[in-house]
């Protein structure tokens, strides 16, 4: 399973090496993955890339703004999407929101597993509720 999460992996951090069939750009970053994979996986994708979208057509890079602040949490949604795995280390906040922005049920009910288990300080209980300390 490893081998397949470095494979997706390598196509998210390489957009321009030629598998990625689709670019997004998240603050300076941009992340490949493949439309069908995406689209198979979620919903929202399936959505933007197969029902008139502006992301359909395929030539444009998507900007994702929304997600400026969560580049890295940003990939590993997109690995978990590719690849059924992803880091919860340093991210569980924001790619809680990210999964939830992009309706990913399972990998959010893993996530707050996650952030269950974390020992609760006044700092990371602001970032859990979403406020700014």
């Amino acid at each position: 399973m490893e081998d397949l999460v470095n494979c997706f992996a390598d196509i998210i951090d390489n957009p321009d090496k030629g598998f990625a069939d689709v670019t997004f750009k998240v603050a300076d970053r941009r992340f490949g993955g493949l439309r069908k994979v995406l689209s198979s996986r979620c919903a929202v994708f399936n959505g933007m890339f197969n029902r008139g979208f502006k992301e359909a057509g395929g030539a444009e890079e998507v900007s994702l703004s929304q997600s400026d602040d969560a580049a890295g949490a940003f990939r590993s949604f997109l690995i978990y999407i590719h690849a059924g795995q992803a880091s919860f280390v340093d991210l569980p906040v924001d790619l809680h929101r990210i999964a939830d922005c992009f309706g990913v049920e399972e990998l959010k009910i893993k996530d707050v597993d996650i952030i269950s288990e974390q020992s609760l300080t006044l700092q990371n209980a602001f970032e859990i509720l979403g406020l700014q300390t």
